[in-house]
């Protein structure tokens, strides 16, 4: 009894803690070690990812955030190609497979550590976000939006003063950005 007994312990030592968490499974979907699942719910390599006709994604900074809030960090990567991208990597621990999504360079500014975001809509427009994942599909929820050249303001969707859209983004303003790492 005792030498099973020891057997599996060292069993669960040499392969019981290998176990890869959701941080790791990403960072290997972004290396193309591991495909994701594309929003045309395709599986693709992320060197095989297209942003824009020819143009293939090609890593250059990353930063881990939890952006949904459901407890599991997202890998968002900011790419180096013509257009500019970033590509966020999300693990589903439903399904336990990787959905990866393309937003536009302006589509996501300033990515906070609560994984909030601005989404520039032009000079004079900005929206603070946050999004939601659901399989191959994603939705960005605007939490303020503010759009001085026509003086429209909202905050959870109600109209606002500009004074209060002001004190909204100065306390967005305070919170930590995230911190990006470089691809090697």
């Amino acid at each position: 009894m005792k030498k099973l007994l020891i057997i599996f312990l060292a069993s669960f030592i040499l392969f019981g803690c290998t176990k890869e968490t959701p941080d790791q499974i990403l960072m290997d979907a972004m290396n193309s070690k591991i495909d994701f699942i594309n929003e045309e719910n395709k599986g693709v390599l992320f060197k095989e990812f297209p942003i824009y006709e020819d143009d293939l994604a090609v890593p250059d900074k990353y930063a881990y955030v939890d952006m949904d809030n459901d407890g599991t960090n997202e890998l968002v990567v900011e790419t180096t190609s013509y257009y500019g991208a970033f590509i966020i990597l999300h693990y589903d621990k439903e399904t336990r497979k990787i959905y990866g999504y393309m937003l536009g360079a302006r589509s996501l500014e300033d990515l906070k550590e609560d994984g909030t975001f601005i989404g520039s809509g032009g000079a004079a427009v900005s929206s603070y976000c946050k999004i939601k994942f659901d399989k191959n599909k994603y939705e960005i929820i605007d939490l303020a939006y503010s759009d001085s050249t026509n003086n429209e303001y909202k905050i959870d969707d109600k109209d606002v003063t500009k004074k209060e859209i002001e004190e909204f983004t100065d306390n967005w303003f305070k919170k930590t950005s995230v911190e990006w790492i470089e691809v090697e």
